[in-house]
């Protein structure tokens, strides 16, 4: 008896040990502070300073208490913006200052809900130069991802020009990580109502990536919405044999502004000419976002079908 007592304290001594030594190296897991920044726009500026408008979408697991006070919180919090961000090259410049500027703001976002509109103030005269930030690999699984930051260039530091100027650039890598873009997908797709001409489908898109993705464009009509083109096949995979019967736009989405949050549906329809298809075409095929107006993850993945003959 008093040597199974032994075994066992020496083991749990051993476990006591060995857990802090594996730690040592690894980063700090993420905790889940994430956010998603949308609709940034500059309305004021000075020679110092401007000041952005912007939305932010809360797309962590817990809620988000912004301010000086959450510094050591706020450490752990990865930020992302929307793809139109990077392609203002000097505005992008300042992604640094925009993060700082967003931490010292004094508000909450509960978690999986849009933060009501605000205007922070960027001071453009401390741009960080010289400055290697840690990469870390990418995390995939649920519980642990990265945080990266991206620190402005240094041949960007001198450049004074205003922030509105915008002109193309190459997005910022970061958005394709896994952790930090949108991915839509048609999750279902059905049959309402059909007749020897037409067919009224009903199709469910969700976004099972982790940042939001805008389905409605800046007009109040659907004709700047993200769309979607429908295929008359023989088979349920598109081919070269395919042929075009017609396409339309998402539906008008008045929750969060538009936006699709992650694992949040969105359910539309669209009405197609199928006077012309045959039992050897029995097939439609759905793809979404054909112009590739959401930067996804995964481009490939936004097809679906239904037999309709």
């Amino acid at each position: 008896m008093k040597i199974t007592i032994l075994r066992y304290l020496l083991f749990f001594s051993f476990m006591i040990f060995l857990v802090p030594m594996s730690m040592v190296g690894q980063t700090e897991s993420y905790r889940g502070y994430r956010v998603h920044l949308t609709q940034l726009k500059v309305v004021k500026e000075s020679s110092q300073t401007f000041e952005i408008a912007y939305q932010a979408v809360n797309t962590g697991r817990q809620d988000l208490q912004f301010g000086q006070s959450q510094e050591k919180e706020l450490a752990q919090l990865l930020v992302s913006f929307d793809p139109d961000f990077d392609k203002n090259k000097i505005l992008s410049k300042y992604r640094t200052q925009i993060i700082a500027a967003l931490k010292n703001a004094d508000y909450a976002i509960v978690a999986g809900k849009i933060g009501p509109k605000k205007v922070m103030e960027v001071a453009m005269n401390e741009v960080v130069t010289n400055v290697e930030e840690p990469m870390v690999e990418p995390v995939l699984d649920d519980t642990t991802e990265p945080v990266t930051t991206t620190a402005p260039s240094a041949n960007n530091a001198t450049d004074n020009s205003s922030p509105t100027m915008s002109s193309a650039a190459v997005p910022s890598d970061d958005y394709y990580n896994p952790a930090n873009c949108p991915d839509l997908r048609i999750e279902s797709i059905r049959v309402l109502k059909k007749n020897r001409r037409s067919v009224t489908i009903e199709y469910t898109i969700k976004n099972i990536g982790k940042a939001p993705a805008n389905l409605i464009g800046k007009e109040k009509n659907i004709n700047d919405n993200v769309a979607v083109k429908a295929y008359m096949t023989s088979s349920e995979k598109l081919n070269k044999g395919a042929l075009v019967i017609g396409g339309g736009y998402v539906g008008n989405r008045d929750k969060n502004d538009g936006m699709l949050l992650p694992d949040e549906t969105h359910v539309s329809t669209i009405k197609l000419d199928i006077y012309n298809m045959t039992k050897f075409t029995p097939m439609v095929i759905l793809e979404l976002d054909t112009f590739e107006q959401v930067k996804e993850c995964n481009e490939t993945n936004n097809k679906n079908h239904v037999k309709v003959r």
